[in-house]
């Protein structure tokens, strides 16, 4: 029975097409360590997650949610919407130390929503034309615009965004440059994913190279060298490498192996027609001025 809902996105969008692949998964560790390294998300993280203590939980609710975001329904979109916007509600505190000291945070900050936001949008950006294919800027450009749709449906007052993929770039990268730093978050979090099954140090590096490759290898080199990770010309090599081989193998995958299964049962049952569905939450009132501060408020 196929549906006539196509959610936030439906069948006919760039954000289908992209995060239908399972190659993205690669990218995950970056955009975690770039959400960490930002002190004022560090400090909710460290104070208000379960990552740390139950990282495979944690990860499978993170899944879960976005896969609902993007392939469910209407109402599967706005429930789990709802669910996120519900949580942030509930993180706030106090940055413990490091540069941003004494400074408060609120999930509901609109700085903060997107630099989240930002982190995932840009790493499925990298993470796809790394280990996919390259994308035509067009393509880019509706990309983008589409995941201003889930950013709006989780707390990010309307007009507060980017406009553009040029005016995106630049507020990450000015992000970086004021305001990343080596959080002891951002830290554990990295140990985490670099050996996620506590192997003793002289096996997890051999044995998981191929998780070290693209999880330091994609991070900007900025945070690369605030975070102290080597990265030499051998390395990069290797992360080539792995970048030609997977660009290579993906298209001869069967569907079954090659996209996610939350795809796959969202491609069975769409209409190939259908129209996303217009849901912008707005949770104000909260000031388009607040979102273009990224710095936290004094206590």
């Amino acid at each position: 029975m196929q549906r006539s809902d196509a959610g936030l996105f439906g069948p006919g969008s760039a954000t289908w097409r992209i995060h239908r692949e399972n190659a993205l998964m690669l990218g995950g560790g970056r955009a975690l360590v770039l959400q960490a390294s930002h002190p004022l998300v560090a400090a909710g993280i460290e104070q208000h997650s379960r990552y740390l203590t139950d990282r495979w939980g944690r990860l499978t609710h993170t899944l879960t949610t976005m896969r609902e975001l993007i392939y469910g329904d209407a109402r599967t979109a706005q429930r789990s919407a709802d669910r996120i916007v519900r949580t942030h509600a509930r993180v706030r505190g106090t940055v413990p130390i490091g540069r941003a000291a004494g400074r408060t945070y609120d999930a509901t900050d609109p700085s903060l929503i997107m630099w989240v936001w930002a982190t995932l949008v840009d790493t499925a950006l990298v993470t796809y034309q790394r280990f996919v294919k390259p994308l035509p800027v067009a393509e880019v450009a509706r990309y983008y615009e589409e995941q201003k749709r889930w950013a709006y449906a989780c707390g990010m007052p309307d007009g507060c965004l980017p406009a553009r993929v040029a005016d995106f770039d630049g507020y990450v990268a000015e992000t970086i440059a004021a305001i990343i730093e080596p959080t002891a978050t951002a830290r554990e979090v990295l140990a985490v994913i670099l050996n996620p099954w506590n192997l003793p140090p002289a096996l997890a590096r051999p044995a998981l190279a191929v998780l070290r490759l693209p999880t330091v290898g994609l991070l900007p080199p900025a945070v690369r060298s605030a975070l102290s990770l080597s990265w030499t010309s051998t390395d990069e090599r290797a992360l080539r490498a792995l970048s030609h081989t997977s660009r290579a193998l993906v298209p001869l995958l069967p569907s079954v192996l090659r996209h996610v299964p939350a795809a796959r049962r969202a491609a069975a049952v769409a209409e190939p027609t259908a129209e996303a569905a217009d849901l912008r939450f707005y949770r104000g009132p909260r000031s388009a001025s607040a979102a273009a501060d990224p710095s936290a408020k004094k206590s």
